[in-house]
């Protein structure tokens, strides 16, 4: 069969990506200029980024490529009594620009990120559907939403831990324009595995000095592959993550290892 797509491809490149943004979530600035982070109103720690701010990461892929991308606390809605804040990210792929919005709220001493089928995912469909010769039959996404949550205390062995579906990932199915009409199934999904901070460190990078908690974290993603019924390829992809976080901050470090390749991401700068 010709090949008449390269969405397999592009959901190994951009799956990286959309853990990398679905993990920018906590650290504490050296400097003690924020007893507020997040604005919560109750001068308690936690792992939402500071209001009235942007901040500007790169993020630099295996083969050297630069991709970057800019978060900010977009608005704040109150809901029985917890302040949730809209995380909003803008990210930039070659020519291409997808917009996030992430809910977070800190409540119980843990920061609570809700994290929905990744805008990435919903991208590469839409190239799908724009590429000649191409049908899609079904699109459906699978085990969203889901909450991924930090421990707020800046401690050894803090835990990161999920709570929802077991699985996210998404099932595509489609047809081709060629004589044939081969049917093609796409199988997607991630299993995020608990994680824990393994150290406190000071670390420096373009966007400042930080005091961070320095998580590790794994995940598995499989992708299978069927053609006419008949399964084709199967591709199981452990990745591991190391991410230094700040209060008031997010991210400020990211190394991810997967197959070999690694992406790391990395603060900027503060507007």
């Amino acid at each position: 069969m010709k090949q008449t797509n390269s969405y397999p491809r592009i959901f190994k490149n951009l799956l990286l990506l959309a853990i990398s943004t679905t993990t920018i979530i906590s650290c504490n600035k050296k400097k003690d200029d924020n007893p507020d982070p997040g604005g919560n109103g109750n001068k308690t720690e936690n792992y939402i980024p500071t209001q009235n701010h942007k901040y500007n990461y790169n993020i630099i892929m295996e083969d050297k490529t630069t991709h970057s991308f800019v978060t900010w606390i977009s608005d704040v809605k109150d809901s029985s009594g917890l302040k949730v804040y809209n995380m909003r990210t803008r990210l930039n792929i070659d020519d291409i620009e997808v917009i996030t919005n992430t809910g977070m709220v800190s409540v119980n001493g843990q920061t609570v990120t809700q994290f929905d089928m990744p805008a990435l995912w919903r991208k590469a469909i839409e190239d799908m559907k724009s590429q000649e010769g191409v049908t899609i039959l079904e699109a459906t996404p699978k085990g969203f939403p889901a909450y991924e949550i930090f421990d707020n205390a800046m401690v050894v062995d803090s835990k990161l831990t999920y709570k929802g579906p077991a699985e996210q990932g998404q099932y595509i199915k489609y047809v081709t324009a060629a004589e044939d009409g081969d049917t093609i199934e796409l199988f997607q999904k991630i299993i995020y595995q608990p994680g824990r901070v393994a150290g406190i460190e000071n670390i420096t990078v373009p966007g400042g000095t930080f005091k961070c908690s320095r998580w590790t974290a794994k995940s598995d993603a499989r992708v299978i592959m069927k053609m006419n019924g008949q399964q084709i390829s199967s591709t199981l992809t452990h990745e591991e993550r190391e991410f230094w976080n700040a209060y008031g901050v997010g991210i400020v470090k990211a190394i991810s290892v997967s197959a070999g390749d690694s992406t790391v991401t990395t603060l900027q700068s503060i507007e």
